[in-house]
């Protein structure tokens, strides 16, 4: 694979916490370069899904102005949306991130009146969540929005290439999870 160059921005003077304009030794003299040499990361898998989720998230940042919601927010509202009374832990599983980080989100979504935690009817020592009336409400907007905002990102691609995309992801996500689960249950 070529080594892939990145143009760097030009670069403005380092600042030090006290205001003071920064001494920095360049013994490579790489500040005046114009171009960054990326090494082997451009062959790396971890690289580009880094650049493109951050990518990702800009593009759906700039293209839904005053939703005010970032795309794993919206992740979330689908989630509880496809599975009311989903438990905090089904819902962190499902979202994949840990339960401190879920309760974050969660906690972030019902300041804003789009979720709701309950005690369970079942079992009164536990939770569950489910979308209120303004998160209902909102949910078909944003599956036009998610659907459009994604025919956008991906528009450099053709439709089988778009399919092909999203089924390798799939596939290497579905081996890691499935590599996870073995993983946890050989820990008990």
């Amino acid at each position: 694979m070529p080594r892939l160059i990145i143009k760097a921005s030009p670069s403005s003077k380092a600042v030090t916490a006290n205001g003071r304009d920064a001494v920095s030794a360049d013994p490579q003299g790489l500040a005046g370069r114009s171009e960054i040499d990326l090494d082997f990361l451009p062959a790396t898998i971890g690289y580009f899904l880094r650049r493109l989720q951050e990518a990702y998230k800009g593009h759906f940042l700039t293209s839904t102005p005053g939703l005010d919601l970032a795309p794993k927010d919206v992740a979330a509202l689908f989630i509880v949306a496809r599975n009311p009374g989903v438990s905090p832990t089904q819902f962190s599983d499902a979202m994949a991130i840990d339960g401190a980080m879920a309760s974050l989100l969660l906690a972030a979504l019902e300041r804003r009146g789009l979720i709701k935690r309950e005690k369970s009817v079942a079992d009164g020592r536990s939770r569950i969540i489910s979308l209120t009336k303004d998160g209902t409400a909102l949910i078909a907007k944003l599956r036009r929005t998610v659907t459009s905002v994604d025919s956008q990102f991906t528009a450099g691609l053709s439709e089988s290439e778009r399919a092909q995309l999203l089924g390798l992801l799939a596939r290497l996500w579905t081996s890691r999870a499935s590599e996870s689960v073995a993983r946890n249950a050989g820990q008990n």
